[in-house]
């Protein structure tokens, strides 16, 4: 992957991990500026070639304890721009709160939510 370390912030870790972009969040809160700085990065990411022959983009959300609505928009946004390149957006290990609220809003019907590694692993086809 070309070096896009520049739009990286520091409360994201990213990581080729076999067929899909591993991104780790460790922060507790999702807030708009958060998730400005997730879009842009992903942004960056996906105009990177080596992104294109993946399946997907992984958000570990294990320490996220709360998503804002603004933080949700960017979300949203980011799963239809993998879409219409045929790729997956795949929420990883949200703790149960941020599934029920997921939940709430139907937009587990919209984003693919993994409760464990297996489960993401089955939703990119691997």
């Amino acid at each position: 992957m070309s070096d896009m370390s520049h739009s990286i912030p520091s409360w994201l870790k990213v990581e080729q991990a076999e067929n899909h972009l591993l991104l780790t969040l460790h922060i507790a809160a999702l807030n708009e500026s958060e998730g400005k700085s997730l879009k842009t990065c992903l942004e960056d990411q996906m105009a990177s070639d080596s992104i294109m022959q993946l399946a997907g983009v992984a958000l570990d959300l294990a320490l996220v304890n709360l998503i804002t609505s603004p933080a949700i928009g960017d979300l949203i946004f980011i799963h239809k721009r993998l879409a219409a390149q045929g790729q997956a957006l795949i929420l990883l290990n949200p703790a149960p709160m941020l599934i029920q609220t997921l939940e709430f809003l139907k937009l587990d019907q919209i984003l693919t939510v993994c409760r464990n590694p297996e489960e993401m692993r089955q939703a990119l086809g691997g």
